[in-house]
């Protein structure tokens, strides 16, 4: 078939005869000469050989591997079988690893005394075109006169034990990204932290490398994939760099195939991530990789194999919260993590239950009142209907907040004059159910809140952080406050107004009635009159009620009149002194 290539070779060549056989001439003795390296190969003498046919270095290898002390150790073994010193008990697996371990010893000694012997170079530096010297060159021009090996080298000397000075050069060497790939990058860490990961479950973390190093190549890894989105497995490097694995909770093979580390706390790298992370989807597989077992929520993935806890993603969201300037989804995370925080027992789970209550009485509540005011008369409106479905959601948010008060009362901190007052603001202002409807003739109630709304507006100002005045005009938190205390004051002075107007009609009715029985059948000696008066004693004691009840309302409007306005003030006043409602009479003088 050579002599066929040549020929036809020659036949495109217009060659005189002289240079034909000038051609031939050459070429027989290029072949003569492979002849004898690949003779001189087969003997034995790799290193005379390597050198003229500029083999890659794992070619190299491979010669001394089968022809060099790789063979002679096969020769050995042979030899002393036959003389009867060995057995054999060890096996083919065993022979092969003495082999190897011969080859690459050889190899390790000959590339370094040898200049014209391939260096391990990494694939990035080797190229078709470069010879030996300048591989070796390119090898040894790294920072600093820092050689970087092929990983593959650095794995072959950990298990020969030769080839590097230290065992721990060539395990800071396989960490290096500069060992790897086919392209230069310092920046990829990849296969580095895989590899670390293999040799930290067969030898452990402490005999690898320092402690230092080795949270340093967890952490580079885990910005790398940071870098490329994926947050979910970031956490999941950083949470190996805390520990790699727990055998004790590892699932067993029926169930799950995977491995569960002891929880984590992230930190401040939970918070960095959260808004991306909550995005973030894992496609995990079985231990063998072959069965796929479909994508999950990060945050599923990150609670259930990592054991980070249900608070610390609560406290991420309202931090994100917080800085989108969304008061109401941050009052909600901090709900959620005090749950959290309670039901592991952390007593810390009132201080962030405070927090919220704070949130939500000195800036949600406020401005969802405001929100209401301003689209009162809009039964349709869409933004009506936003404001009740938020308001319905601080009032689930306030019930728990009141739940937790009543369980250990004094622990949420101006409760009474905060939340309680926005909580019952919110049900009165809520279209009426049965409850509502209680709650708004519930007259010591309102009778309370009227009593608390001038230490209500105090606090809103200090929390909100207005001091009294601005350049002689209120700032835009203190008429926030001041104009919720107004809508609080309001709604109460009404719905009092209400309820004595009902408790009035109650009273005429009675007495009417009882006028009227008191006409047919009042034939005592003292008169129909005082006949009437002794058989409903009932209605009289109404009456009485209804002079306190309307007593006590006139306290609140004198109470609240700094933020009521004053056509409300004056019209209530009129109200409450006159006999309006039902008409001039000696026996209806009960109002003041």
């Amino acid at each position: 078939q050579y002599e066929c290539d040549l020929a036809a070779f020659l036949e495109q060549l217009p060659v005189t005869n002289s240079a034909e056989g000038q051609l031939q001439d050459n070429t027989q003795t290029h072949r003569l000469q492979r002849l004898r390296d690949i003779v001189t190969l087969l003997r034995g003498d790799v290193e005379a050989v390597s050198s003229v046919l500029d083999m890659p270095w794992l070619r190299v290898l491979a010669c001394h591997f089968w022809f060099g002390a790789g063979r002679r150790t096969i020769s050995l073994r042979t030899a002393a079988l036959i003389s009867g010193s060995d057995t054999g008990d060890g096996g083919d697996d065993e022979l092969v690893c003495e082999q190897l371990c011969r080859a690459f010893a050889a190899y390790a000694k000959s590339w370094r005394e040898q200049t014209a012997v391939a260096p391990p170079a990494p694939p990035h530096v080797t190229r078709a075109h470069l010879d030996v010297a300048a591989r070796r060159e390119a090898l040894e021009s790294g920072e600093a006169g820092h050689v970087k090996l092929d990983a593959i080298y650095y794995i072959l000397s950990l298990y020969a034990g030769v080839g590097v000075a230290r065992r721990r050069d060539a395990l800071f060497g396989l960490m290096d990204p500069l060992a790897w790939g086919t392209e230069r990058d310092p920046f990829d860490f990849r296969m580095p932290w895989h590899v670390n990961a293999l040799l930290s479950a067969v030898a452990g973390d402490a005999e690898l490398m320092p402690r230092a190093q080795h949270v340093a190549l967890h952490d580079a890894f885990a910005a790398q994939l940071e870098a490329a989105g994926f947050y979910g497995w970031a956490l999941y490097v950083r949470a190996c760099a805390a520990q790699q694995h727990d055998a004790d909770l590892q699932h067993d093979s029926e169930t799950s195939a995977s491995t569960r580390l002891l929880p984590v706390d992230f930190g401040e790298t939970l918070l960095r991530v959260y808004p991306q992370l909550v995005e973030d989807r894992m496609r995990l597989c079985s231990a063998d990789g072959a069965v796929d077992d479909g994508e999950i929520a990060a945050e599923q993935f990150l609670r259930a194999r990592l054991g980070v806890e249900a608070w610390r993603f609560a406290e991420a969201r309202a931090v994100w919260c917080r800085t989108r300037g969304d008061a109401a989804g941050e009052a909600e995370a901090l709900v959620a993590a005090s749950a959290a925080l309670r039901a592991r027992g952390d007593e810390r789970y009132i201080a962030t239950l405070s927090d919220a209550h704070a949130l939500l009485a000195a800036r949600v509540v406020p401005c969802l009142a405001a929100l209401l005011q301003r689209s009162n008369g809009q039964r349709s409106s869409t933004a009506l209907v936003a404001a009740r479905r938020a308001a319905r959601r601080s009032v689930a948010l306030l019930e728990t907040v009141e739940l937790s008060e009543r369980d250990k009362p004094g622990r949420i901190a101006h409760w009474a004059s905060l939340g309680n007052v926005a909580l019952a603001f919110l049900r009165w202002t809520l279209p009426s159910g049965e409850r509502e409807q209680a709650l708004q003739r519930d007259i010591w109630k309102l009778h309370d809140v009227a009593s608390r709304l001038a230490d209500t507006e105090r606090l809103l100002k200090q929390m909100l952080g207005a001091d009294a005045q601005r350049g002689g005009e209120f700032g835009a938190e203190t008429r926030l406050a001041r104009a919720f205390t107004r809508d609080v004051a309001e709604l109460v002075v009404l719905l009092q107004r209400r309820f004595v107007l009902g408790l009035q009609a109650d009273v005429s009715t009675a007495q009417r009635a009882t006028r009227a029985r008191g006409g047919d059948g009042g034939s005592g000696e003292d008169g129909g009159e005082n006949v009437a008066v002794v058989d409903v004693g009932d209605g009289a004691m109404a009456a009485r009620d209804l002079a306190e009840v309307t007593q006590l309302c006139v306290d609140d409007l004198r109470a609240v009149a700094a933020v009521v306005s004053s056509s409300t003030r004056l019209r209530l006043i009129g109200e409450y002194e006159c006999d309006v409602a039902l008409g001039a009479g000696a026996s209806a003088r009960w109002l003041i």
